[in-house]
């Protein structure tokens, strides 16, 4: 069995993957070993992979995987199923790059537009290819709350709730989730229908914290799919595993 670590911008997130279905998933805002050692005890954990982990504290989760497991971390040196082409590739986040590559093999033959929509929303393209062609990067839900929060003198802090808010709102605690929510639904539909109009047949997916809540909400065909990162950290522990041999 295998265990998957990624570090995002506010927790991490464990999986346990028997093969490629996910048998256990869940996040931690801190990660340690005691935390590792509990799944070790309920799981025959043989590799890892580890996204995104530096700092002091990380430094023995690392050396407790190192003794424990045959472990990857996800740097430049991994063999990837898909080819970058991209400008600064060094820069690229290696949780876009594992999202991309879980879409180009879940819908292989398909160009793709991976939606990540969490602390950032993340619009990443692989065509049908595999190649990665780029993206854009704008503010998530959270994000856009805290920014109009921080910048302003009088703006509240808006607690994140998926809800149904108006258009046309009458208070400024409503004309804030309006324009946040209703305003972040449409721009990702803009884009997709950019999308849409410079390619031809392509998979529009969905991931992230928010992608419920959005996809509920667009007027276009989108395809949810849960913890597509960690799916595609799978993926290239399988590619790398398999080169060892």
């Amino acid at each position: 069995m295998k265990l998957v670590i990624d570090r995002g911008n506010t927790r991490y997130k464990l999986a346990v993957f028997e093969k490629d279905d996910m048998v256990y998933f869940s996040s931690f805002q801190t990660l340690s070993v005691g935390i590792l050692e509990n799944l070790f005890c309920k799981f025959d954990l043989q590799q890892a992979i580890v996204s995104s982990v530096a700092g002091e504290e990380e430094e023995q989760v690392m050396n407790y995987l190192m003794d424990n497991t045959e472990l990857f971390s996800m740097t430049d040196e991994l063999y990837l199923p898909i080819r970058i082409d991209y400008s600064t590739p060094s820069t690229l986040g290696k949780d876009r790059i594992a999202a991309v590559v879980a879409a180009s093999v879940l819908y292989s033959g398909d160009a793709v537009l991976v939606i990540d929509a969490g602390s950032c929303v993340c619009f990443d393209f692989v065509d049908e290819n595999k190649v990665y062609r780029g993206g854009s990067i704008t503010t998530g839900i959270e994000m856009k709350y805290k920014a109009l929060h921080n910048f302003t003198t009088d703006l509240p802090l808006i607690e994140i709730e998926h809800e149904n808010v108006r258009l046309c709102e009458k208070s400024t605690i409503g004309c804030i989730k309006s324009g946040v929510l209703n305003g972040t639904v449409a721009e990702i539909e803009s884009m997709i229908n950019w999308y849409l109009k410079e390619n031809d047949n392509i998979k529009v997916v969905l991931t992230g914290g928010d992608a419920g809540f959005i996809a509920e909400r667009l007027n276009c065909n989108v395809i949810v799919e849960d913890k597509l990162v960690l799916k595609g950290l799978n993926i290239i522990l399988n590619v790398n595993a398999k080169k060892k041999v």
